[in-house]
């Protein structure tokens, strides 16, 4: 058992190397986003390409924090105390637990980046619409003032 208590968080930290990999390309793939947007004031990503990414982060961090055993003790040591005490010691100099705040920190982060992208979407398609409106009442006093112009008084 001495042996799988190594196992269990060697493997653990294999699978958070793993995740820190996509994370750490996520933040390559954004890296232009924020100087774009410091450069030019605007960002050119549509509103499906963002919300695409957004959900693959939003995968990502269920993925790290509810869908893998990263952050639980596998059942068999609470059975065998001895052997945790050799799990936990493993863990702890592998850094487990920096390295899934670590990623955790970097995923609000990319998260918060994202937020914004949407915040100033939506205020762009907020504005698109007010025009609209504008235009449309617009019209609807251009064409009451055409039937007033063209109906005989009377």
């Amino acid at each position: 058992l001495e042996k799988l208590a190594h196992s269990y968080a060697l493997a653990q930290s294999v699978r958070l190397g793993g995740f820190e990999l996509v994370v750490e390309r996520s933040i390559a793939d954004t890296r232009s986003i924020p100087e774009t947007l410091a450069e030019t004031g605007e960002v050119k990503l549509e509103a499906r390409e963002l919300s695409r990414q957004m959900g693959e982060l939003l995968m990502l961090r269920c993925d790290v924090n509810l869908h893998t055993d990263i952050l639980d003790t596998p059942d068999i040591f609470w059975d065998e105390e001895r052997f945790e005490k050799i799990y936990v010691a493993c863990r702890t100099y592998l850094d487990i637990d920096k390295r899934v705040d670590i990623l955790n920190q970097r995923l609000v982060v990319l998260k918060d980046l994202y937020d914004l992208l949407q915040n100033s979407l939506n205020v762009k398609h907020g504005t698109k619409l007010e025009w609209i409106v504008i235009i449309l009442i617009l019209v609807e006093v251009v064409l009451e003032i055409i039937q007033l112009y063209f109906t005989p008084a009377g």
